[in-house]
C-alpha cells in the first residue's frame, strides 16, 4: 500500500521486510527538474549535508539508547582481569571437559598458586603443556580438586603454549545512571572501531 503526506510517499510491502529510504532527486536515474527547489541536487551544501548525515546519526543515537538500555538494567561488562576465574564455557574434548569442570565452577587456584581471573589461568597453564597439573575449584559451596594436563595449542606467531579449553563468564556490575549514560555514548564508537580493526586483521593476515 502507498499514502502520502505533503512530500513524503510511504509504503508498505506485502513482506514488511527491511526499509530504504529514497529522496527524490537522488536516484541517478530521475530526471532533474533544475527549476524544482525541492529536489535534492537543487539544495544548498548545507541542506544536503545535513541529510546526508541524518540516517548515520539516527542510527549512532539508536545505538546509544540501546547500549544504555542495557548497562542500566543489566551493567557494565567487568574486566577479565579483575576476576573470580567463573567458568562460562568448556570447550568439548579438551582436559577440562575431560576432568568434568562444569559451567559455574569457580577455578581459584592451579598448581599451587592463586587464580583470581582468567590471566592468572592462563598465565600458569601456558608453560605446562604436557605436564598433570592440580585445579582446586570451588562449586556449589563446596570446593573439588582435578587433575588436568594441558594441551599443546600453537599461536598464530607459531608459539606453542598449554591450553585447558575454558573461557570465564562475562560479569557485569552495577553501575550508575550517569556512568550507563558515558559508557553509551562511547560504545558504538568503540564497536565500529573493533569492527574496522578485525576488517583489517583479516584482510592482511587472512586465515591459512
Amino acid at each position: 500500500t502507498s499514502t502520502r503526506r505533503g512530500l513524503v510517499r510511504t509504503w508498505i510491502a506485502a513482506i514488511p521486510f527491511l526499509a530504504y529510504v529514497q529522496i527524490d532527486g537522488m536516484n541517478p536515474a530521475e530526471e532533474i527538474d533544475r527549476n524544482d527547489p525541492t529536489l535534492f541536487p537543487n539544495k544548498s551544501l548545507g541542506a544536503r549535508s545535513i541529510t546526508l548525515l541524518a540516517g548515520p546519526l539516527a542510527n549512532y543515537v539508536a545505538a546509544v539508547v540501546l547500549f544504555f538500555a542495557i548497562f542500566a538494567i543489566g551493567g557494565m561488562p567487568r574486566d577479565s582481569g579483575r576476576g573470580p576465574m567463573i567458568v562460562g564455557e568448556v570447550e568439548p574434548g579438551t582436559p577440562a571437559a575431560e576432568a568434568g569442570l562444569a559451567l559455574g565452577d569457580e577455578v581459584f587456584e592451579a598448581n599451587g598458586e592463586p587464580v583470581g581471573s582468567i590471566e592468572d589461568l592462563a598465565r600458569i597453564s601456558r608453560p605446562r603443556v604436557g605436564m598433570e597439573t592440580l585445579y582446586r575449584v570451588r562449586r556449589e559451596g563446596g570446593e573439588v580438586e582435578l587433575h588436568m594436563t594441558p594441551r599443546a595449542f600453537t599461536l598464530p606467531d607459531g608459539t606453542t603454549i598449554g591450553r585447558i579449553g575454558v573461557s570465564p563468564r562475562q560479569l557485569r556490575d552495577p553501575v550508575s545512571l550517569g556512568t550507563a549514560a558515558t559508557a553509551a555514548l562511547v560504545a558504538p564508537v568503540r564497536l565500529t572501531a573493533l569492527q574496522f580493526q578485525g576488517l583489517y586483521q583479516l584482510i592482511t593476515h587472512p586465515a591459512t
